[in-house]
């Protein structure tokens, strides 16, 4: 149906084609493409330029997921730690303790609930380094 009104519009055809011109421009440099005076004829170039453009990766055969809870938990600590070296009062670096010791059991229970180990590493780098011997202040 889009095919049907661009055709019946010059305005807007004239509009798609400029449109996709400047995409492809941006995108595969625009010089391989030239002019357009077939549409059949360019749109062969067009998937030709981009398939010598296109390169396949293979994914990461395990990708590590964070609990949303568990980022929530991690950045609301970090932005205590943060306000905290500017000021240095005792009651944030309670309230750091705090949420580093929740994220902790948050971080232990997400593993065991899905199975992933991963977030119980990565709590175990991030408590101690982050508190240091502090927290008990």
């Amino acid at each position: 149906m889009q095919a049907d009104t661009s055709a019946n519009d010059p305005d807007l055809n004239n509009r798609l084609e400029s449109l996709c011109l400047s995409v492809t421009e941006h995108a595969l440099g625009g010089s391989e493409l030239g002019e357009v005076d077939n549409i059949d004829e360019w749109s062969a170039k067009l998937l030709a330029a981009t398939e010598g453009a296109t390169e396949e990766i293979d994914a990461p055969k395990e990708i590590e997921t964070m609990d949303t809870r568990l980022a929530h938990l991690l950045e609301a600590r970090r932005s205590l730690q943060k306000r905290w070296r500017r000021q240095r009062h005792n009651r944030k670096l309670r309230k750091i303790a705090e949420l580093a010791e929740r994220s902790s059991d948050t971080a232990v229970s997400s593993a065991h609930s899905s199975g992933l180990h991963s977030a119980a590493r990565l709590m175990g780098s991030f408590t101690a380094a982050a508190l240091g011997n502090s927290s008990g202040n």
